[in-house]
């Protein structure tokens, strides 16, 4: 007997099996072209969270942050994301400066400095009472909101840079991973208990492998979709054809405070705010504006799907969850992080050696070296 194994079954690869087959007839185990849904296993739960624009990210933390102690993978469309994300989620601190503590503050500098505290207390307190203030002394070593391992995996890295993020990922046992389609097919990641699509898949065999890469072998998994207001039609079709249902996003709110209990009750606007810190701190302007270029790119080539109109979406709002003031597509572009030009304009220094790798893969490239 011969076993041909393939991940996909397209047209080249139907070509493929009619060249080699003996017997006109052979046997075909496993998707139909329509009954795609009923090869799902039963344990894997297929949800979806619906939230506003501006506060995506943001709910993607505190999800991450609920799911601390889980494997899970994270599939954005583009390296411009997989890199931001990344960079945010290894920077982003846990809140040490709340309300409750600025107004505790507000009592103590009275008191012993006898001196008027101004309403915009944030700047000027860090400056005039922090360094003198024993409480203060206590909070000087902050603590990263992420206390598991956060790493990325797309096509622009090495192939020795991939094999290494794979292997890491596969000893671990909680944490995440970040990746772009790249790691959706051909790629078995033990005990991966929980897949997140932050962004909408363009036609439902991407989603299945997506999916895929939990509930392996027996084992139980649950997927995630966030999506926008405007994507409802499409997650009228994932509920349709994969059975998935809505999650709540007060009750997730809820969820989280109960277990870290922050003292700031609007803990998604104390989110955004400290992205945009690490943006600032980090001089991250240029790789938050690439990645929502980047993805209103990949949006706007999502063909096929009636609920994907990138017109529909709120696109400041969007910009704004990425830490950006504007949606234009040349504002806030830093000129830190350039260091080259392709057809009049700077590129980074990653993206240059991208290119090159890319050019010397070619068959024209190999002929000019």
């Amino acid at each position: 007997q011969k076993i041909f194994v393939s991940a996909c079954l397209n047209n080249e690869i139907k070509e493929l099996i009619g060249s080699v087959q003996r017997s006109k007839q052979p046997v075909q185990i496993g998707f139909e072209e329509n009954c795609i849904n009923n090869d799902f296993p039963d344990h894997l739960t297929h949800r979806y969270l619906i939230c506003e624009e501006n506060k995506k990210i943001s709910v993607l933390f505190s999800l991450l942050k609920l799911l601390e102690q889980k494997k899970i993978i994270l599939f954005v469309s583009t390296a411009d994301q997989a890199n931001f994300l990344e960079t945010i989620c290894s920077e982003i601190y846990l809140p040490t400066y709340t309300d409750n503590y600025r107004s505790s503050q507000k009592t103590y500098a009275s008191k012993e400095r006898n001196v008027s505290i101004p309403d915009n207390i944030d700047s000027e307190l860090k400056e005039k009472y922090y360094s003198q203030n024993p409480v203060d002394q206590e909070r000087t070593s902050r603590k990263l909101f992420f206390n598991n391992k956060i790493l990325k995996i797309h096509g622009h890295m090495k192939q020795n840079e991939r094999t290494d993020v794979y292997e890491d990922f596969k000893k671990i046992k909680n944490g995440v991973l970040i990746c772009t389609d790249v790691g959706a097919r051909g790629l078995d990641f033990a005990d991966t208990q929980i897949i997140i699509l932050l962004d909408v898949s363009a036609c439902d065999r991407d989603y299945i492998n997506k999916v895929g890469r939990t509930a392996r072998i027996g084992k139980s998994g649950s997927a995630i979709s966030l999506l926008y207001p405007a994507e409802k039609p499409y997650a009228d079709k994932i509920t349709c054809e994969f059975g998935a249902q809505e999650l709540n996003l007060q009750e997730i709110e809820n969820m989280f405070r109960k277990i870290f209990k922050p003292d700031n009750k609007n803990f998604g606007q104390y989110l955004q705010q400290e992205l945009i810190s690490v943006i600032n701190r980090k001089k991250l302007d240029y790789l938050s504006r690439r990645s929502f270029n980047s993805y209103c790119r990949s949006y706007s080539q999502i063909k096929g799907e009636q609920a994907l109109v990138l017109k529909c979406l709120n696109l400041k709002g969007i910009a704004k969850s990425y830490g950006l003031r504007e949606a234009k597509s040349g504002a806030e572009t830093g000129k830190h992080d350039y260091t080259n030009y392709k057809d009049g304009k700077l590129i980074s220094r990653s993206e240059v050696d991208f290119l090159e790798r890319k050019k010397r893969s070619t068959i024209e490239g190999i002929k000019r070296i």
